[in-house]
């Protein structure tokens, strides 16, 4: 004989699936938006297109923190543009705690000028590692630079990048 669910059944059902939801929601990738401002370093070696840069972070969505940042690059030529390509490795070091630290990879393609004194460059980003409480951090998504030579001739901050897409703190 079959036995009628009954209403107090069905609702603590019900509660126990919508209680499941969150926790699953919380082990999932969710946005983040990380945001630079990078003052252009006097160690450019054109021979070999690499060179550093310092400045600051901040991100949101997942994640929310600030502080400073070194970029290592290496600009590859020989495009009719110029510039064909630009790899960056960024480390993101926290105000709160130093011990705290990002390191992303950019990737970006050729250049699109924007005025006579700025360009942008668009690409890909990903974590390569994190330590401290971003140990075990990973995420990718969508990269911009801008590039404002008229800030850089007066040594103010002028590469200005967003990196947008997802990222899980595991």
């Amino acid at each position: 004989m079959k036995r009628p669910i009954s209403l107090l059944t069905l609702c603590a059902l019900t509660l126990s699936l919508v209680m499941a939801i969150p926790a699953y929601a919380s082990d999932a990738p969710a946005p983040v938006t990380i945001r630079l401002a990078m003052t252009q370093g006097t160690d450019f070696d054109p021979t070999t297109g690499t060179g550093t840069n310092r400045g600051t972070w901040n991100a949101s969505g997942v994640f929310t923190d600030a502080g400073t940042a070194s970029e290592a690059f290496r600009l590859r030529f020989g495009c009719s543009s110029g510039i064909c390509s630009v790899t960056s490795h960024f480390t993101l070091t926290s105000s709160a705690n130093p011990a705290n630290t990002v390191t992303i990879k950019v990737d970006l393609g050729g250049f699109v000028p924007l005025s006579a004194t700025q360009i942008r460059f668009d690409g890909k980003w990903h974590v390569v590692y994190g330590t401290g409480a971003y140990r075990g951090l990973s995420g990718h998504g969508e990269a911009e630079v801008i590039i404002d030579f008229a800030l850089a001739d007066q040594g103010l901050p002028s590469n200005f990048g967003t990196f947008t897409g997802l990222a899980h703190l595991g």
